[in-house]
């Protein structure tokens, strides 16, 4: 507070701080699609595994009024082990998977300058592997879990009083 002639006087400074906007963990089931790469010789699926995950890229979709998402492009290294004829193939490939995350925003504040980001919170997992046939010829679907956590980080405007 400030003093003149005897009385406090408010006055308020206006900050300029960067903040976080708001977060949320959201767990993904997502099922990929891969093409069958012996499609004719394919008997069995014995197992499948997810290694090398990793965020490809990230972007902030919204607005202020209708709230902010978080648009996650993943891409994973799935490993197929299945039965061909008599013999035993492992077959791996990368597939990527685009998610949106709606963002619980923590205040009312309007930010500016935003950055976001987005991260593995765990391991992703392989829940289970098929074999579908299609119109292009048999599909390995993988059905992936993957927990991603986002944030959106921007700069806003305080006013502190004093």
């Amino acid at each position: 507070m400030l003093w003149t002639g005897g009385k406090p006087v408010e006055a308020t400074k206006k900050i300029i701080t960067r903040a976080i906007y708001g977060n949320r963990t959201k767990t993904f089931r997502n099922v990929i699609r891969i093409a069958a790469d012996e499609a004719g010789k394919l008997k069995e699926i014995l197992g499948c595994t997810v290694s090398g995950a990793k965020i490809l890229s990230a972007s902030v979709e919204g607005d202020y009024i209708k709230g902010k998402k978080v648009k996650a492009d993943v891409e994973f290294e799935i490993h197929i082990w299945y039965q061909s004829d008599q013999d035993t193939k492992v077959y791996k490939v990368n597939a990527v998977s685009s998610d949106i995350i709606e963002i619980e925003k923590q205040g009312a504040e309007r930010f500016s300058q935003e950055d976001v980001k987005v991260w593995l919170k765990e391991k992703p997992k392989c829940i289970d592997a098929s074999i579908v046939s299609e119109k292009e010829g048999d599909m390995v679907a993988v059905q992936l879990e993957y927990v991603l956590e986002a944030e959106i980080i921007g700069e806003t405007l305080l006013n502190v009083k004093v």
